[in-house]
């Protein structure tokens, strides 16, 4: 089981992003403003109304941005995620969950939007995130006694950072080895057996 303050790392990395996200689609939407859709206040008007229009603006440009983020933020769920726990992405079709395609018109269809409800399909990916395999979970708990001496729930917050730039050095260090085998092995195979 992953410990939770990964998980809140994961998660304020992800928020970062998606606030630059968000924060850099109103400036272009700013910038563009297609079709004269935001309005900047006019001169002239009262302080007051001046005030009220900028407001205006401004959360119209929020709001226009939150729906793009959020947009952004299903297909990342829909197209990569739910995508890859289902195993898709291996195999040669173009299915997707898309709960904004239109499903058709029959007789019988479940009003959409109305109510409490949740696809059968979401439903059964949603309980899909555990699908960790036993040997996955074996391999990062071992990983974790080998970076930290201990087990994953036991690491603090900054034993958890330390480790992580051991790793990090660890992985830099083993691929500078690799591309200079790699080179020697190139040049002169005699040389790399003095190696093995």
């Amino acid at each position: 089981m992953i410990p939770w303050h990964i998980l809140k790392l994961t998660i304020g990395v992800l928020l970062i992003m998606l606030n630059r996200f968000h924060n850099y689609v109103v400036e272009q939407l700013a910038v563009v403003n297609e079709n004269g859709r935001f309005h900047k206040p006019n001169e002239g008007l009262s302080h007051e109304l001046t005030e009220k229009s900028w407001a205006k603006y401004d959360n119209d440009l929020f709001q226009t941005g939150r729906l793009i983020t959020c947009g952004l933020y299903i297909n990342i769920t829909l197209m990569d995620y739910l995508r890859t726990i289902v195993n898709l992405n291996r195999s040669n079709t173009t299915w997707t969950l898309d709960p904004r395609a239109d499903m058709g018109n029959t007789k019988n269809a479940t009003a959409s939007g109305v109510g409490n409800q949740v696809s059968a399909e979401f439903n059964l990916a949603y309980r899909w995130h555990s699908c960790i395999s036993d040997k996955d979970d074996q391999w990062t708990q071992e990983l974790y006694r080998k970076l930290f001496g201990k087990e994953a729930e036991d690491v603090t917050l900054q034993e958890l950072l330390q480790g992580l730039g051991k790793w990090e050095q660890y992985v830099a260090f083993s691929f500078c080895i690799l591309s200079r085998l790699d080179r020697i092995a190139s040049c002169n195979t005699s040389l790399m057996e003095m190696f093995l």
